[in-house]
């Protein structure tokens, strides 16, 4: 489950995952298109996107949208775990002091 601080590291890896798939597609369409070219002097290759254009037509679902769906992730979550411990019964209860930091 993501963190709001982990939100927008996950937009920014996904934006850059999906600039990086454009850049192949385009090299491969290069190739492609040399191997047209050597078979076929006359062919014209078809004109291609913009990074820009690429990364507006297929859009990742920006920092807003993403924290909106974390905070209702969590609001379920916390309304189901209150449900739960409800209606749980305990039986022993361990104290752990997490005060003293531990290093290895």
């Amino acid at each position: 489950m993501l963190t709001t601080k982990g939100i927008a590291g996950a937009v920014s890896n996904v934006t850059r995952r999906r600039q990086k798939r454009f850049y192949t597609l385009l090299a491969l369409a290069a190739t492609v298109i040399e191997k047209c070219k050597l078979n076929e002097p006359n062919y014209s290759p078809p004109l291609f996107q913009t990074v820009e254009q690429y990364m507006k037509e297929h859009a990742c679902l920006d920092n807003e949208v993403l924290q909106k769906v974390w905070l209702t992730q969590t609001t379920v979550r916390s309304r189901l775990i209150d449900a739960h411990m409800s209606v749980s019964k305990c039986a022993k209860v361990t104290k752990v002091d997490r005060s003293q930091k531990f290093r290895s």
